[in-house]
Parts: C-alpha cells; sequence; structure tokens
C-alpha cells in the first residue's frame, strides 16, 4: 500500500483534526489549576474561617495541574514524531521548533530573574542546564517553575530517539512498562537505604504521566482507533483508577507520608487526565470550541508564559505588599491573587503575541512537490502543554 493511502486511511475516522480545542480546554484547566495552588494552598494551607479553609484545602489539588500538563506532553509530543517518522529532517524540524517555542520566553523569564535579584548564580547554572529537577548544582535561590521545564526538556531528548529507534508495538509495550514500573520505582526509592532519584521530579521516575499519554498517541493512529473504542478506552481508564482509589484509599493513597502514597498517589489521577482527553476527543463536543470555554482556550493559548510569569509577579506583590502570614487574612489573600493572576496574563498575553510569535513566523521551509508529509492532524495543533 502507497504510504500516502495508509495515513489516509488511518485518518478517516477525523478524530484527529488540525485544531482541537479539547486541548486547549485542558491546557487552560492545566494552568488554572497551578495558580489556584500557589496563590492559596501554597501560599497559607489553613485558613481560621470555615469557608476560607474549605476553599483554601480544595485548591490543594491544584499541583496536579503540572501532571496534566505532563500527559498532554506525552500525548502531542508522541503524536508529532509518529508522524513525522521518516522524514529526513525527523530531528532537525523537531528540535527547531521546540527551541523557537521555548527559548524566547524562557529566556525573558531568566533575565526579568536576573534583574530583580530573584535567582542566584547556581539557579541560573541551574536553568541554563536544564537541571533545575535535581540538586547537582548547588544554588542559593533557584526558580520553582523550571523543574518542569527542565523535565520537559530531558524528555525531548531520549523520547525522539526511541519513536525514532523502534517500531510501533514495540514503542507499546515500553510505554506501558514504563506506567507499570516507575511506581514501583518510586515506591522503591522511598524505602530506607533506596534513594534512587527524588520521586516527585525525577524525570526517569515521572516518566509514566507522558506514557499514558503517548500510549493515547499510539491508539489514535491505529486501525483501532474509533469513536466507539476511544469511550471505550476511556471507560476502562476511569474504572482503573476508580479501583486504584478505591483500595489504595487505606493505604494512603492520597497522602506522601508514607512510601505507597508518595509512589501511587498521582496514577488515578494521570489515569483520570487520559480519560478526559482521550473521551473528549472522540466526542468532539461542540461545548469545547463554544463560547463556555472560551476563558480556559484564551488561559490553554497563553499558558506556558503564564506558567513561567505568574511567581514573578507573585513575588513582586509581597515586596510591595508585604503580609508576615497570609493566615487569617484571607481577604488579603484573594486580592492579592486577582492582581498577580491579572497581571501575569496581561504579561503573558503580550508576551505571547508580541514577542514570542517573532519567532514561531519562522515556519519550515513547505516540502517539495510529490514529497510525503506527515498528516496535519496534530502537527498544525499545540504541539505541547508546558511550551506550546
Amino acid at each position: 500500500m502507497d504510504p500516502r493511502d495508509q495515513t489516509k486511511s488511518l485518518y478517516s475516522h477525523r478524530i484527529l483534526r488540525k485544531h482541537m480545542p479539547e486541548l486547549d480546554v485542558f491546557r487552560g484547566i492545566a494552568i488554572a489549576l497551578v495558580l489556584v495552588y500557589h496563590f492559596f494552598y501554597w501560599t497559607s494551607n489553613t485558613q481560621p474561617n470555615r469557608i476560607a479553609n474549605a476553599f483554601t484545602h480544595l485548591t490543594l489539588f491544584g499541583w496536579l495541574g503540572v501532571n496534566l500538563f505532563f500527559v498532554l506532553s506525552g500525548f502531542l509530543i508522541s503524536g508529532i514524531l509518529m508522524d513525522a517518522k521518516g522524514r529526513p529532517d525527523y530531528f532537525r524540524s523537531f528540535y527547531a521548533r521546540r527551541v523557537r517555542r521555548i527559548i524566547p520566553a524562557y529566556s525573558l523569564c531568566i533575565l526579568l530573574l536576573i534583574v530583580l535579584g530573584m535567582l542566584s548564580l547556581g539557579g541560573f547554572l541551574r536553568a541554563i542546564s536544564f537541571t533545575a529537577n535535581y540538586n547537582l548544582i548547588p544554588a542559593k535561590s533557584s526558580f520553582g517553575p523550571f523543574w518542569t521545564l527542565s523535565v520537559e526538556e530531558q524528555f525531548y531528548l531520549f523520547w525522539p530517539l526511541l519513536i525514532l529507534l523502534f517500531n510501533r508495538r514495540v514503542f507499546t509495550a515500553i510505554c506501558i512498562g514504563i506506567c507499570l514500573l516507575d511506581p514501583v520505582l518510586r515506591y522503591i526509592t522511598l524505602l530506607p537505604g533506596h534513594n534512587i532519584g527524588d520521586p516527585h521530579q525525577a524525570t526517569y521516575l515521572i516518566a509514566d504521566n507522558f506514557a499514558i499519554g503517548a500510549l493515547g498517541a499510539i491508539f489514535f493512529r491505529s486501525a483501532h482507533a474509533s469513536k466507539r473504542n476511544a469511550l471505550r478506552l476511556s471507560g476502562a481508564l476511569v474504572l482503573i483508577a476508580s479501583v486504584l482509589l478505591a483500595v489504595g484509599l487505606q493505604h494512603g493513597i492520597l497522602h506522601r507520608t508514607e512510601p505507597f502514597g508518595a509512589a501511587f498517589q498521582v496514577v488515578p489521577f494521570y489515569l483520570l487526565f487520559a480519560a478526559a482527553i482521550f473521551g473528549s476527543l472522540a466526542l468532539q463536543l461542540r461545548f469545547f470550541s463554544g463560547p463556555a470555554t472560551y476563558s480556559l482556550r484564551f488561559l490553554g493559548d497563553i499558558s506556558y508564559g503564564l506558567y513561567l510569569y505568574q511567581l514573578i509577579f507573585f513575588t513582586l506583590y509581597d515586596w510591595a505588599f508585604p503580609v508576615e502570614k497570609y493566615y487569617g487574612h484571607f481577604i488579603e489573600e484573594v486580592l492579592r491573587a486577582f492582581v498577580c493572576i491579572s497581571v501575569a496574563i496581561a504579561f503573558s498575553w503580550a508576551s505571547r503575541w508580541y514577542y514570542e510569535e517573532i519567532f514561531l513566523r519562522k515556519r519550515p521551509a513547505k516540502a517539495k512537490p510529490g514529497s510525503i508529509q506527515p498528516p496535519q492532524a496534530a502537527t498544525d495543533a499545540v504541539s505541547n502543554s508546558l511550551s506550546d
């Protein structure tokens, strides 16, 4: 069969499209979760007022926004690479786009941190070497959001090679193996005398977040991809997540105080994220492209810059309007969140469209007539979570 005919047959079901607003919405949800977590629970994890305390504890789950970003990255980056496999510019095209998308905003963020005195030399070296998720370089002051960018960049180093070297069946087995092995490795590293890395930040110990997304990318490019099968897959993931939560509750799965909880805590949640993403892509509801989700799509569009810049405005506000502790000052905490998030959104929007877009306009040259191109379903879509 002509490769072009095969590609056409695999995409005839139209689940993957040139633009998928569902993914914009999920990116918006992810960054919204991170924002509320940083500005409430991370700032003051409890409040004396009952209603304020309930709201603050609810924002605790915002830390899962990062894991949602990782699942999206696994899904989108794997799809882009699989679609480009076999092209002579496989590596060059991928890394050129990554550089154009990541480096401009990242460099601006680092520059702002240096000018404002928020980044030490060690923190700077961690940032430019993309090793902020490890403690290899001593640093007096670093910058929190950089650890996730380091994870993403390390993911970009080995994932393209895996997809290039192995056929789809072997790559599927590798992804399944990662999903099964990583929770076990996290459990082992938390046992006394068995430390093999930070179970929450070391790339090789959290790669299952990416792998579950990659399995979705494989499925949607297989001959089995259909709306019915996608919904069945989503249902199966929800069932597995529910069983794992039900069984794990008695073993402290919601807490990191014990090895079991720290090792398996995130698993049911990234399974639920994957189920929601896969199911929404299958259903293609107008809800995701309608006015009800406009705000989330907007946040998703600027999510990379917003993730980078948000804590800068957080810190500047605290310098200008210091409150020794936000415990018992919930109204002041809400005011700070409103002001800082609003300014961060405005700055991220300006950065996205008047600075970063300058670099993104430099698209790769069009292919010569007659050459085989990857389907545009994923390559023209926003190509990953944090940095696109």
